[in-house]
């Protein structure tokens, strides 16, 4: 065992069980799976790997040195589950025997459950020989290989790791302990992903604006509607900032009730930014599904109602055209926006708008809806 003696070896096996452990820590199972990717192949001196998903959505890969082509042919024999969860996939023309054992395999590895696999004790010489291997795994240059995986419900996760040579210092009985090693890593990792979708989904989904965040004010999901009105807003940078720092005084809060030194007064704030006026409420959200501490901010958009605009133009001494041009900067449009609407040119936008600023006592466009607002 002595690969695995060197501290520098010992250093990279920690970091690759820290990326297999911490999912929530990507941007979504992609850059997760190809974060796992990058660890092994350091640890393993691997020169190729691909990650293989089966679940309810289908049948996905995830490689950063495998071109997709190579492995399409396998994916386009995918024809879904059975009821026992196990893929079934159809057979290759003119190769049975090669997608048996792709169908065979898959069930072979799901009934044994997490584990790490050695193609030369797990893998059969005659399955190698097939025109399916040939024109999948040899062409994405996985001669030799390592494999670790763990079924789902339905389907299962497997990486594949993959040996220009037998001879490369990751392959062989050695390389397979050690990834026996990792497989406690890797099936925590999967079903916390597994749990991170599921709640992911589940907050995408809802109607209201919401946003969970984490103790330094990261994102870590987003309903589609909150999305929506923060792409809507007139000041969306700060209307974000303002609410990560609604969301650090909520994590304050966790920290006081743990301190039992009782409970704010207040766990709602506003943010007002043109005529538009942003509540947010919410609380600490204590799971073991998010595996670090977390809040959840909802979000109520009010808007307020604009004069008209003649009486806008009587009450500033706009003309006709500028008073145009001075409600919509007020519902937030940009200034292209604004020359598409009124069909004039974006110079001709800039000329009005400075009048406009001058004739209302304002310095810049983020100031005009509160001008309008403003009773004197």
């Amino acid at each position: 065992m002595g690969l695995f003696l060197d501290s520098k070896m010992r250093e990279r096996f920690a970091a690759t069980q820290r990326a297999m452990l911490a999912p929530l820590s990507y941007a979504g199972v992609e850059a997760w799976q190809l974060a796992i990717n990058k660890n092994i192949r350091e640890l393993f001196g691997a020169d190729h790997l691909v990650a293989f998903v089966t679940d309810e959505s289908g049948f996905e890969f995830y490689s950063d040195d495998i071109d997709r082509p190579a492995l399409e042919p396998i994916r386009s024999l995918f024809r879904g589950y059975d009821d026992a969860g196990f893929a079934v996939f159809a057979v290759a023309d003119g190769d049975p025997a090669g997608s048996k054992y792709v169908e065979g395999f898959h069930r072979f590895r799901r009934a044994i459950g997490s584990g790490a696999y050695h193609d030369e004790h797990d893998v059969s010489l005659m399955m190698k020989n097939t025109p399916l291997f040939q024109a999948t795994f040899m062409r994405a240059e996985l001669r030799h290989m390592l494999g670790i995986s763990t079924p789902l419900a339905v389907g299962e996760v497997t990486t594949a790791i993959g040996f220009e040579s037998r001879e490369s210092r990751g392959y062989g009985q050695d390389g397979r302990d050690m990834l026996s090693m990792l497989v406690p890593a890797y099936e925590a990792g999967i079903q916390t992903w597994r749990r991170l979708a599921a709640v992911r989904d589940l907050i995408t989904d809802m109607a209201k604006p919401v946003v969970v965040l984490d103790r330094s004010g990261s994102v870590l999901f987003e309903s589609k509607s909150f999305n929506s009105m923060l792409s809507g807003a007139l000041e969306p940078h700060q209307l974000l900032d303002a609410i990560r720092r609604f969301g650090k005084g909520l994590h304050g809060w966790q920290s006081r009730r743990k301190g039992k030194s009782g409970r704010p007064t207040t766990t709602d704030a506003t943010f007002r930014s043109g005529t538009a006026t942003f509540r947010f409420w919410g609380s600490p959200l204590t799971s073991p599904i998010l595996s670090r501490e977390s809040v959840m901010v909802f979000v109520e958009r009010t808007d307020a109602v604009l004069p008209s605009r003649a009486s806008i133009q009587e009450r500033f001494k706009l003309s006709p055209r500028e008073s145009e041009v001075t409600l919509l900067v007020a519902q937030g449009l940009t200034n292209a926006d604004i020359a598409s609407k009124l069909f004039i040119s974006v110079h001709t936008v800039r000329r009005h708008l400075e009048q406009v600023l001058k004739k209302l006592g304002v310095r810049s466009r983020s100031a005009v809806p509160m001008a309008l607002l403003r009773r004197d």
